[in-house]
């Protein structure tokens, strides 16, 4: 059970910008999935790469918002990994314009997209797909 500590903590990191958006969308995620390993959690995300969560996740693990529920073979790659999930009795992180993308950034991913070549457009089609 996450200690009461941990929760002011993690409020007075994200007033202080400690906790930003990266951590918020790796939680929100998982809050959404209920467990997930790390590659679930970069697929429903639509990342490329995995490490991007990682070190987000390693974040809110150490104070206390995620933590470990056990090993079982990802949906993704088919191996044993952990599977995380969000910390009981842990409040909800409300959605705010800070976790969402701005029309300029979104205009930016779909000009990228249309950039991409073939190979490039399968690989985040497979990534996104639910």
């Amino acid at each position: 059970m996450t200690q009461i500590t941990s929760i002011k903590t993690y409020h007075e990191l994200q007033e202080e910008g400690v906790i930003g958006k990266d951590q918020k969308e790796v939680y929100k995620a998982l809050k959404e999935l209920v467990k997930a390993t790390d590659n679930e959690i970069t697929k429903e995300l639509c990342y490329l790469d995995p490490n991007k969560v990682r070190p987000r996740r390693k974040e809110l693990v150490d104070i206390g918002v995620v933590k470990e529920i056990e090993k079982r073979n990802c949906k993704v790659t088919g191996r044993l990994a952990i599977v995380w999930g969000c910390s009981e009795n842990f409040p909800e992180i409300p959605l705010n314009k800070e976790t969402c993308l701005t029309e300029r950034e979104l205009n930016n991913i779909l000009k990228k997209i249309e950039r991409a070549n073939s190979f490039q457009k399968n690989i985040i089609k497979k990534q996104c797909e639910v």
